[in-house]
């Protein structure tokens, strides 16, 4: 008796030792814990070892006698177990009636007493001690073994508390080294490598992945960052097997708890399956498989990881709450730890018997998980940091409406390509565009329709222009764009291509609106070696351009410096024009070719400018509508005209119309009410008054302009359609508005007479007004030999400089009094 006790007395001491010395080891600690009692105690077999998350024991340490091998566990005869008395005693009972059971065989007696490892918050695991033959433990060290096994978890309190605390301190610093990295990159894609390795390592990983989705807007192709062990797919993410897998994990129950006595042995059936986690709390969707093996996985993924050290992967997706961004993946193997210690030898117990596992892995704890959850969190704000300045930069550097590049980003783009072409020669130009009639469909059906125009408009764009050419829009109703082609031809071909695009309507909310563009052309270096002033010849170019003719483009030229600077001086004295009466309106008069009777009046406004002279409308009416200045100029020439026409009838002269020409821009829909006002201040007659619109300005917006040519037939005002025959001739357009007369340009009359082709379209002109019960009226007559071609044709009414020029108000009231100033007006009195 007094031996034991000594034996034990020493032992605990000794096993206190061990402990100090071997705190931070937990194998070691109790290793050396169980040789030392496997000594005292003169026993073949002491053995420690911990329940797992899945009911499975493993063994972390033991140690053997000399009393010759343990027995099998088939062969053994548990005919004897020491049960301690009092509480301690219920304990270990409770213990033994779950873990031994008897099994009878011919060999010798074995003895074996199992005692429960118990930490404050759960049941550790269990110490074993075998003996063979009829060796007994004394009653003293049956009464000191309880201090023993509670020294030896306290000891494993104290390690896996240090265990736990190196952890968090590991974790911690590898989050604030994250947290640096990803402060600090200013979206560098290399500083995503570097946490992902700072991950794995912080939790012992042998490899892992970091994938980011494709952007929503595709501006940013998918990211893949992979350190370590991989899997033989590299397009992992992408592989369908895979993606089916994930979702399927994601449905699953989350069931690694700690297992209960009485589920031991049902986890131990399972324990051959993949240990699969989802929907872990406080864990944005993780999908973990710990302990798979080749034989575990979906066959068509068996490959991908069956060449590899991988065991165990955690993945949890980089998820905000309301879209995912991507997933975090790290790898694991039977070997990673990110403590010192290997991992220990596991076995199963089934029915009282070991069962070897295939292969040991490490098991993730909620620390881990918490750990890989900070770092996807980190990830995820990091690339939510990066989407808000992405989002930033593209709204700074993009147009929001069409997202095409705005003239900040173009300006960038246009200097990057002026210093590659100084490397490399090329022919590098710069093209702006200006929508003809853009700013009345804004106001005549408002900002949505105008913002779904500029958006067909910019697909038309992109259709005719190179991938290359950096379309971008430059502002309300302009684009501009770049062109690196290796000839001038070429170039024009792709500047025409781009102005044929408009020839067609576009098409919204069942309306068809026809617009025309004028280009701008500068070429590098010849018009220019910086871009400041390759754009500023390009819009020079861009004003000649517009006032040559719609849907028509100009490359500048030397010259067209000086223009540009006159049409400066001109729109300046245009504004003032008003103020200092520089206007004066002339009459042409306007024939029946029938009874030579003159019909009609077209005012024609004239500008009288300090130092150029006598200016005609094509000089500046295109310079009024692009400075807004002509519906104020519009209203004068509507007020002058009826005004004029008031005298000539209160001079004695029998009523005759007087026709005004309307600007694209005179066309809304307070045209009418305004129209109406100044026919009651000046008491005209409705039906004397004839307004001309211009064949392309009629079905530029259609709708607007029949319902306004309705109201002006309701007021009784004749309504001519101008130019026909040179625009876009829309048959049906022509058949929906409300007309009196239809005017033949005076391009086709001028080459009638010796075209077949020209006279072809002159007759079918006449026939169609005829089929219509419309007038036909022949402008710009000029010889004798047109005259004849249209009384061949029988054509209506004829104007021109062969009957009379247009004449100021006086010598007009002069020519309705003789009925001709300038003789020749019988030559088309009918005998």
């Amino acid at each position: 008796m007094t031996q034991d006790l000594y034996r034990v007395t020493s032992l605990l001491p000794r096993i206190t030792d061990r402990i100090q010395q071997n705190s931070d080891d937990l194998k070691a600690l109790l290793t050396s814990a169980a040789c030392e009692i496997q000594g005292i105690l003169d026993v073949d077999l002491v053995q420690i070892s911990r329940w797992a998350a899945d009911g499975s024991r493993e063994i972390v340490a033991e140690s053997h006698g000399n009393h010759g091998s343990v027995l099998s566990p088939s062969a053994r005869h548990l005919e004897e177990i020491e049960v301690l008395s009092g509480e301690y005693g219920r304990r270990v009972s409770h213990a033994l009636a779950t873990s031994t059971e008897r099994s009878i065989s011919s060999a010798e007696e074995q003895r074996s007493l199992v005692l429960p490892l118990s930490l404050l918050d759960r049941e550790w695991g269990s110490m074993r001690i075998e003996s063979q033959g009829n060796r007994n433990l004394s009653p003293v060290i049956q009464q000191l073994l309880p201090m023993l096994v509670d020294l030896i978890a306290i000891a494993i309190e104290r390690c896996e508390l240090r265990g736990t605390v190196r952890q968090q301190t590991r974790h911690v610093r590898a989050i604030g080294r994250i947290g640096s990295i990803l402060r600090l990159s200013d979206n560098d894609p290399r500083s995503l490598q570097r946490v992902l390795e700072e991950t794995i390592s912080a939790v012992g990983g042998i490899g892992g992945r970091l994938y980011l989705q494709t952007e929503a807007n595709a501006e940013r192709s998918a990211q893949l960052y992979v350190w370590g062990e991989q899997p033989t797919d590299p397009q992992l993410e992408a592989n369908p097997n895979w993606q089916a897998w994930i979702s399927a994990g994601k449905t699953c129950e989350f069931f690694r708890t700690k297992p209960d006595d009485g589920d031991r042995k049902a986890s131990a059936k399972e324990s051959r399956q993949p240990n699969i986690i989802c929907g872990c709390r406080n864990i944005p969707f993780p999908f973990i498989v710990a302990d798979f093996h080749p034989g575990t996985l979906p066959q068509p993924l068996t490959q991908v990881f069956a060449s590899t050290a991988i065991r165990s992967i955690a993945t949890i997706s980089l998820d905000g709450g309301e879209r995912c961004a991507g997933y975090l993946s790290v790898f694991r193997s039977s070997t990673s730890s990110p403590q010192s210690a290997v991992a220990p030898q596991r076995s199963q117990f089934s029915h009282g018997s070991d069962v070897p596992q295939e292969e040991d892995t490490l098991s993730w704890s909620a620390a881990d998980l918490r750990f890989v959850q900070s770092a996807s969190l980190y990830v995820y704000l990091g690339w939510l940091s990066g989407q808000v300045q992405f989002a930033l930069d593209y709204q700074a550097s993009h147009d929001i409406l069409t997202r095409l590049p705005n003239r900040k980003q173009f300006e960038l783009q246009l200097d990057r390509a002026l210093r590659r072409t100084r490397r490399d020669p090329s022919v590098l130009a710069v093209a702006i565009l200006d929508l003809n009639g853009f700013k009345r469909v804004n106001y005549t059906l408002g900002h949505a329709v105008g913002d779904r125009l500029l958006l067909d408009v910019t697909q038309r764009l992109q259709a005719q222009l190179p991938s290359f050419s950096c379309l971008a829009r430059w502002g309300d109703d302009r684009f501009i764009f770049l062109l690196d082609r290796s000839s001038i031809e070429e170039l024009t071909r792709i500047v025409q291509s781009v102005l044929t695009a408009f020839s067609h309507p576009f098409c919204l909310d069942d309306r068809e609106i026809y617009i025309t563009a004028s280009l701008g052309v500068a070429i590098a270096p010849t018009d220019g070696n910086t871009a400041a002033a390759l754009l500023k010849n390009a819009e020079i170019a861009l004003s000649q351009a517009k006032q040559s003719r719609q849907n028509s483009y100009q490359f500048y030229a030397s010259d067209m410096k000086r223009l540009a600077l006159a049409q400066l001086v001109l729109e300046t004295d245009l504004r003032k024009a008003s103020v200092r009466n520089e206007f004066w309106l002339d009459y042409q008069p306007q024939i029946d070719l029938t009874t030579g009777q003159i019909v009609g009046m077209e005012a024609l406004i004239r500008w009288h400018h300090p130092t150029l002279g006598v200016l005609h409308p094509d000089r500046f009416i295109s310079l009024a509508e692009e400075t807004g200045s002509i519906s104020e100029i519009g209203e004068w020439v509507l007020q002058t005209a009826c005004l004029q026409q008031r005298s000539w009838m209160q001079s004695g002269i029998l009523p005759v119309r007087v026709a005004v020409n309307l600007s694209a821009r005179q066309l809304q829909p307070d045209l009418v009410s305004k129209i109406a006002k100044i026919l009651h201040d000046t008491r005209m007659n409705p039906r004397d008054l004839e307004l001309e619109i211009t064949e392309s300005v009629a079905v530029q917006n259609l709708d607007l302009t029949v319902g306004i040519l309705q109201d002006f037939q309701a007021m009784g005002v004749t309504v001519a359609l101008d130019d026909f025959g040179t625009g876009y001739s829309c048959l049906s357009a022509v058949e929906q508005l409300r007309l009196n007369v239809i005017k033949i340009d005076r391009s086709l009359v001028a080459n009638a007479p010796q075209n077949s082709r020209v006279a072809a379209i002159a007759k079918t002109i006449l026939a169609l007004g005829r089929g219509l019960n419309l007038l036909v009226l022949a402008e710009g007559v000029e010889t004798p030999e047109q005259l004849e071609f249209l009384k061949s044709i029988h054509c209506d009414l004829v104007q021109g400089n062969f009957f009379s020029s247009a004449l100021s108000g006086d010598r007009a009231l002069e020519f309705l009094r003789n009925g001709s100033v300038f003789m020749g007006i019988e030559k088309v009195k009918l005998t």
